[in-house]
């Protein structure tokens, strides 16, 4: 019966979103630091461009803290979903200077590449002969898929040094990565995938892309540069990009089967509910 179900208490529920608005709002300062240094090791101009633009974003919201103490929800929810939006933006970045790192990439560049330790003290080198990333950004209204994801490949002269990256907290940058290195003779199936790109979609004017995770890919070659963005795509004409997307999944799935924790796999498992959908015959 209707009489039975528990009444809801808007009250608290109000109460605790306050709370929580309160609480990510006072970490704006060090939110800020953490920009700040990684701003200092970005790997690229666009990286820097874009830690820097969040910076410059934030700096103009310095009142936050202030305004969160009215406790007025009806003042600083738009100021604060701005503040998670931008925040959101930097994390992405961050998240792709961290999971580089652990490879050993210092630089996105080709080459050899210094492998270093916490002290900064060289512990060995490598030679990337090519490399490729990609950014899994879920979908800013998804309630169960937040957090942003980052695969990155280094095909290496003796081998292939792969990391997959998590970004854990909505509250900061805080991260879990995993990496693993295969033998020179594996088969990279994005670059498999590559070779068949469509990017006029020519095949089918039946193009759609569904609303989840958006994906930006950059790869780095002796023949050039690359990048790519694009919104998981339906089965309908889509094909090349869709083979993209299977594989970009198949590489961090490798990775999280051989080295994941719970959390990696509980990602997984959310992002392939996601991809269950565009494939669908």
């Amino acid at each position: 019966m209707d009489n039975d179900k528990p009444l809801i208490d808007r009250d608290a529920l109000r109460k605790q979103e306050e709370e929580l608005i309160g609480h990510r709002l006072s970490l704006l300062p060090e939110i800020k630091k953490e920009i700040q240094r990684y701003l200092e090791i970005s790997q690229s101009q666009r990286q820097a461009a874009n830690l820097q633009k969040t910076l410059s974003l934030l700096e103009k919201h310095v009142d936050l803290s202030e305004v969160s103490k009215t406790n007025d929800i009806r003042k600083i929810g738009p100021i604060f979903g701005h503040f998670e939006k931008i925040k959101s933006i930097a994390r992405v970045e961050v998240l792709a200077i961290q999971t580089n790192l652990v490879l050993g990439l210092r630089d996105w560049t080709l080459g050899k590449q210094a492998i270093r330790n916490d002290a900064n003290q060289k512990t060995g080198e490598f030679t990337a002969v090519d490399l490729w990333a990609s950014n899994i950004i879920p979908d800013t209204h998804s309630l169960e898929f937040q957090l942003p994801a980052r695969v990155t490949v280094a095909h290496c002269d003796s081998e292939y040094r792969i990391a997959f990256g998590l970004a854990t907290s909505l509250d900061d940058f805080s991260t879990s990565i995993i990496q693993m290195e295969l033998a020179k003779d594996w088969i990279d199936p994005l670059i498999e995938s590559l070779h068949h790109l469509d990017l006029f979609q020519t095949k089918s004017e039946n193009v759609f892309s569904l609303n989840g995770i958006f994906y930006e890919v950059y790869t780095y070659s002796r023949a050039g540069k690359s990048f790519i963005e694009f919104i998981n795509p339906d089965f309908r004409g889509n094909e090349s990009m869709i083979e993209i997307e299977a594989a970009i999944f198949r590489v961090a799935e490798m990775v999280v089967n051989e080295k994941g924790q719970q959390s990696e796999k509980d990602f997984l498992s959310i992002w392939q509910r996601w991809l269950a959908k565009s494939q669908k015959v």
